[in-house]
């Protein structure tokens, strides 16, 4: 993960199937509640993409990241950065709004996939925290996951050109038993863009423990 260069992030990085994760986490719940001092569960690996987990706390420091990061880098003019840090109260009250509907959940197992990701406070607070917290650092022309260095292509900053080209291929998606079907008009593509947006109320969520 970059998230220690980077500037955004999505809690989300789905690549275990939620059922799996689910049933594994049961069990850890189980066995501690038990008492049980060992456990074994079936995790080969975890990838983190950015993120972004607990955003009452990462927010807040949105604005200091932007003028008086470790590099030196002024991301942002004077300007921004006191509408960036004007707006900060606003954008954590609606994240704490947010986080406020979310079930208890005193079994540790997290909020699970019934949590109301989709109420209207949360997608307001998204809006009003990407566009006051994360909109002035990207008009910068900096890329969005590594202040060091410009977004050189506009979205995800990077050239996946050949990514693409290759996990379209027939051979690569006959390899992968992927139907050209289940890929749409479009084909594979490094970010869809739909389902990015289904996910932003989940931005808002802390899943920091």
């Amino acid at each position: 993960s970059n998230k220690a260069k980077g500037f955004e992030g999505s809690g989300k990085a789905p690549a275990v199937p939620a059922a799996e994760a689910e049933a594994e986490a049961s069990k850890v719940s189980k066995a501690s509640k038990a008492g049980e001092a060992h456990v074994d569960i079936k995790l080969s690996g975890l990838g983190v993409g950015n993120g972004l987990t607990d955003p009452a706390t990462q927010y807040a420091y949105y604005p200091e990241m932007a003028m008086n990061n470790s590099y030196g880098i002024k991301t942002v003019s004077e300007e921004a950065y006191g509408l960036m840090v004007a707006a900060l109260p606003g954008c954590l009250k609606l994240i704490e709004a947010c986080n406020a509907l979310l079930p208890k959940d005193p079994g540790g197992l997290g909020h699970g996939l019934e949590m109301k990701a989709d109420a209207a406070v949360c997608k307001a607070a998204q809006a009003l925290c990407g566009a006051a917290e994360v909109a002035p650092y990207q008009a910068g022309g900096l890329n969005t996951y590594d202040v060091r260095a410009p977004c050189e292509v506009p979205g995800l900053c990077y050239n996946f050109t050949n990514i693409e080209r290759f996990m379209n291929l027939g051979s690569t998606q006959e390899a992968l038993h992927v139907r050209s079907d289940q890929l749409g008009g479009e084909g594979w593509q490094e970010c869809n863009y739909a389902v990015n947006g289904d996910f932003g109320p989940d931005w808002m969520i802390g899943y920091q423990r």
